[in-house]
């Protein structure tokens, strides 16, 4: 009996429901429930910290963002991983509706939130950041359930290993490996969420919520990579061992610091 055979094999149906006309995906059930579940605890968060957005106003933020997370996280697997058909190919349009180029990039999603914000921000007569901050907490639920997704779908697996609580994933091969989205979805998803509530329960200087969501899942997905197989068209970047994710974590983490440096200190040097 082989090695592999005791390790469990993770080969769902990523299709939920099939009309035959259209198919619906689970991937996309829980893309679209993390956001309206984010939008529940949005509406909660502003009671609690006293937030002055009525649920109407929720709402309105709300149906803005997630159309933004969609067209960012697909722009943004197109500019970041796959710039070479974005040359190759001028049809933008195209492009992002082509299963040529599959997945969610989470930093694009996160450049479309940001945008929408910042749009948001004139409408609501807030401040862009503090938007962001408002935001923040809610996120991770929706981070969770997206890596859920990835797990169903048997993607972006994790690197070989003989843990005991490796998992094959048959679309790759049948070679033990780390679950990876499943720790991305406790340390981005879960780990993150009960940070950032904590953290925003009390008033904090404007852009510290936003500082310690930065730091925080740049630090998580920093490490997750060391466990997470490269991007197949890209590999590694740098020192034998960084990946390109890990590259934008890095840069995630400077903004990070530089937010709740700019939050703690400008608010002493002010005192």
């Amino acid at each position: 009996m082989s090695t592999a055979s005791f390790y469990p094999i993770i080969q769902f149906n990523p299709i939920a429901i099939d009309f035959g006309f259209a198919t619906v995906y689970w991937y996309s059930i829980l893309y679209v429930l993390g956001c309206l579940i984010s939008g529940q605890f949005a509406y909660y968060h502003a009671g609690r910290i006293h937030f002055d957005l009525t649920k109407a106003q929720i709402l309105d933020l709300q149906l803005a963002l997630l159309p933004a997370i969609i067209i960012g996280a697909r722009l943004g697997e197109l500019i970041l991983y796959y710039h070479f058909y974005r040359i190759a190919e001028p049809n933008i349009i195209y492009l992002l509706l082509s299963t040529k180029i599959p997945g969610m990039s989470f930093y694009g999603g996160l450049i479309g939130v940001l945008s929408t914000l910042k749009y948001c921000s004139y409408k609501l007569k807030k401040s862009w950041i503090e938007l962001v901050d408002f935001v923040s907490p809610c996120v991770p639920i929706a981070l969770a359930l997206g890596r859920l997704g990835n797990f169903i779908n048997g993607e972006l697996w994790g690197r070989p290993t003989s843990m005991p609580w490796a998992m094959i994933f048959p679309r790759v091969d049948y070679c033990p490996r780390h679950p990876s989205q499943l720790y991305e979805l406790m340390l981005e998803g879960i780990v993150l969420f009960m940070i950032l509530w904590w953290f925003s329960k009390k008033t904090r200087p404007q852009g510290a919520v936003s500082g310690v969501f930065a730091t925080c899942y740049a630090l998580a997905r920093f490490f997750v990579e060391f466990f997470r197989e490269p991007h197949a068209l890209i590999g590694l970047v740098g020192f034998d061992w960084l990946t390109v994710n890990q590259l934008f974590a890095i840069i995630l983490l400077g903004v990070g610091l530089l937010l709740l440096q700019n939050a703690y200190v400008s608010k002493t040097q002010n005192s």
